[in-house]
């Protein structure tokens, strides 16, 4: 199967470092009239602009403070069990991964520490049999995009300005010029309910373990599988729990009941 998803970092960079870079070394005036082309041909908000221009900028400490005083709860997509989530103090942990300064190195550095696309391609074809090519991920292509100036992936308020101009004539320009995003995996919701029978098996093998009972939060689990949304499958704190939290939870008390099984064997 033919992908693309490594060109976020190459071929179709975003760049939002380019702002924040800028605003560093005082370049104020071509700041804004780069914010104002991205914000006229709808590719970010003036708010979100600010937000990327001005992010590292303040402490560490008092940005990990602000983002806490959002009442968000960072361990929502998780099924840990809250005691393993105080004792290992996750939640600050997950925080301090999450701040960095926006620029092309350190987007570069995240995916490098947090992606090994090698390895999940050969999981996805032991599973499935399905065999990804990303060209977009060659070493070549990386080495090509890493010598282009920053400068070049916004160019003339156009956001992923190298695959857009790269591309003119060779794809449609109501492709090519789209700035609305779509959801990915939006049907998450139709695959779940389609397994749910099985879902409620495995959920009772795994409470069976007592390694799962200590390191899983296995009353939120039945909770979601007994609380489905209606309507509402698109929002951000929905997905989070129910399209993560509760599938990978499944997957995680599945290995750790079949761990516990296999040492005591």
């Amino acid at each position: 199967m033919l992908a693309g998803s490594m060109g976020n970092l190459t071929f179709s960079y975003e760049n939002w470092g380019l702002l924040a870079r800028m605003f560093r070394r005082g370049q104020w005036i071509s700041l804004a009239q780069t914010v104002y082309r991205i914000r006229s041909a709808g590719g970010v908000g003036v708010r979100n602009a600010l937000s990327f221009a001005t992010t590292g900028l303040v402490p560490r400490k008092i940005a990990m403070w602000l983002e806490r005083r959002t009442g968000e709860d960072v361990l929502d997509c998780t099924s840990l069990h809250p005691d393993v989530s105080r004792k290992y103090d996750l939640a600050a942990k997950v925080q301090e991964r999450r701040y960095w300064e926006p620029s092309i190195q350190n987007d570069r550095k995240r995916t490098f520490g947090l992606h090994d696309i090698g390895l999940g391609n050969a999981i996805i074809y032991a599973a499935t049999g399905v065999d990804i090519r990303d060209p977009t991920g060659d070493k070549r292509i990386w080495e090509y995009c890493y010598g282009i100036p920053p400068e070049e992936y916004i160019v003339g308020g156009q956001t992923r300005s190298i695959a857009r101009r790269a591309m003119k004539g060779l794809i449609p320009d109501s492709v090519r010029l789209r700035y609305k995003r779509g959801y990915q995996g939006a049907d998450w919701p139709l695959t779940l309910r389609e397994i749910m029978p099985e879902i409620r098996e495995e959920l009772a093998r795994i409470e069976a373990s007592e390694l799962a009972q200590r390191m899983l939060d296995l009353p939120r689990l039945h909770f979601m599988l007994d609380h489905w949304p209606t309507g509402d499958e698109g929002d951000l704190s929905v997905a989070s729990a129910w399209n993560l939290a509760l599938t990978e939870g499944i997957c995680v008390g599945s290995f750790l009941r079949r761990y516990e099984a296999a040492q005591s064997s």
